[in-house]
Formats: C-alpha cells, structure tokens, sequence
C-alpha cells in the first residue's frame, strides 16, 4: 500500500494499462448487486484512516476528470475510531445534510490526523462544529435527527452488503469493488474507473 501511495502522490506519469487488459479478480471484483442507472463511484473512508487521507487528492481530481453525469459519494463507516467512530461518522453525514461536507471535510480529517487534540468525545465535536460555522441550534436539531442517523447507518450497512473489510473501498455503479493495488498510479485508477462506469 506505502508504494501505491507513493505512485498515487508522484507528479510523474508512467504509461498506463489499457481497458482490454483489465480483468475481473484482479482489478475488480463484481458483487451481487443491481447495477446502478446512474453512473456513479462510492467511497467508503473513516476519517480515522491514513490511507484515507492519503486518497483525497485522488478523490478531489475524479471530481475534475470524470463526466459530469457521473455522481460522485463519499461514505463515512463507523468501524474504526473505536468510541468515537459512530460520533464522528454521524458527523460527516450531519455535513451531508447541512451541504457544507465540501468545506469541512477537510478540516475534519486534519482535526483528527493531524492535530496533537483529535476529538475525544460528542461534546468536543459539538465545540468543533461550533467553532467551524455551524450554530449551536443547527447542531443540537441536526446531529440526533432521524435523517441524520438513517443516512450514517446506511454507510454501515453499504460497507457490509458489499463485504467490504478495509477502507478506503471504492465500488462503481453498484455492482463493481476496485481491488486496490492493482493500479500503478492515478492515470490507470482513473481508466479503471471510466472501463467500470462503462461495462
């Protein structure tokens, strides 16, 4: 994984592998699911993960490179962060409603990953909601609402229906799960990627 990064971060570009030599169990697996109508890549990340992190920058660039029609999702397990990993996942799909997960996101996984005073309890991220925009009375009517907690345990229950076991995992239009590792850099993730919005 450290030498994928590696490549992930490097400015060079190495020639890429061409769509007609993908295949399946290598680079990707196919689930049992419906295939989507709507192109789309989900990501399944924790803000507590390294590789994660690590990842944004990729995640940021599909934004620019994939066609517009294709929609793009971030979600937030709860699996890891130990007390904290349902809180904070509750947060991130709080920033999902709110509409301001573009602008927090960010903020969040350097609060946790990068700060000596990572949140260490419900109070704390209220405190760190607070002082990032969000007012007391939106946090206090968001945070518990059922809309909230529908959408943070349906990324629970999406991880497990796809039988994912690590993040960052990342599934195309519902019906295909990239196989990290299996790409040298971002120009051949993202013709893995346009191959599976396409087959």
């Amino acid at each position: 994984m450290k030498k994928l990064l590696a490549l992930l971060a490097s400015a060079t570009v190495s020639l890429s592998v061409h769509a007609a030599d993908f295949k399946e169990g290598v680079n990707y697996k196919v689930l049992d699911f419906q295939k989507a109508e709507q192109p789309q890549v989900v990501e399944y990340f924790s803000f507590y993960c390294s590789h994660c992190l690590a990842f944004e920058k990729l995640f940021k660039s599909m934004e620019q490179d994939l066609p517009s029609d294709v929609q793009l999702e971030k979600r937030s397990i709860s699996f890891i962060g130990r007390e904290m990993g349902v809180p904070v996942s509750k947060a991130y799909a709080m920033m999902k409603v709110l509409g301001n997960d573009h602008e927090l996101v960010p903020e969040m996984f350097r609060k946790i990953q990068r700060s000596d005073k990572p949140l260490r309890s419900e109070t704390e991220l209220r405190e760190w909601f607070i002082e990032h925009g969000v007012s007391k009375k939106v946090f206090d009517a968001t945070y518990n609402s059922e809309k909230v907690l529908t959408l943070q345990r349906s990324y629970d229950e999406g991880f497990r229906k796809a039988r994912l076991t690590a993040v960052p995992g990342f599934i195309i239009n519902n019906k295909y799960q990239i196989i990290l590792g299996s790409f040298k850099n971002y120009e051949e993730f993202l013709e893995l990627v346009e191959y599976l919005l396409n087959k």
